[in-house]
């Protein structure tokens, strides 16, 4: 499974690499909203891990391009922002998750299994 992670923080980045890669997944970084958003319209991935506070353009914006261009890929919202009102915008906007930094190594695991396991959902759905 290929996961693209977005955050200009590169220690983050990085134990997110490690935790994720030590599980089998295959990683790309994209350490800006524009890049990442380049690399993510690209459809090859099966999730998305997203910062909403990118140096570049917020992960908001970066969502709601996404969503706008009809990209489909299952989105984690990864932020030190756990207002109630940050995590309704971005389900609003699109995402399909929102997890608070900082965050567990075993829960994140088990998050984007479960993010992964939307896009075999909606894979599923447009093949019948």
């Amino acid at each position: 499974m290929k996961v693209l992670i977005v955050d200009d923080d590169p220690v983050i980045a990085a134990i997110v690499k490690v935790v994720l890669g030590s599980s089998g997944y295959s990683i790309d970084h994209a350490s800006d909203g524009v890049s990442g958003l380049a690399l993510a319209l690209s459809g090859a991935y099966d999730g998305m891990i997203l910062d909403l506070g990118l140096g570049d353009v917020s992960g908001e914006v970066v969502l709601r391009e996404l969503r706008q261009s009809g990209c489909n890929t299952p989105v984690l919202i990864l932020t030190a922002d756990s207002s109630d009102e940050t995590m309704r915008k971005v389900l609003d906007a699109g995402a399909d998750q929102h997890v608070v930094k900082p965050i567990q190594p075993g829960e994140l695991i088990a998050q984007t299994r479960a993010l992964v396991r939307c896009r075999k959902r909606i894979s599923a759905a447009f093949a019948l």
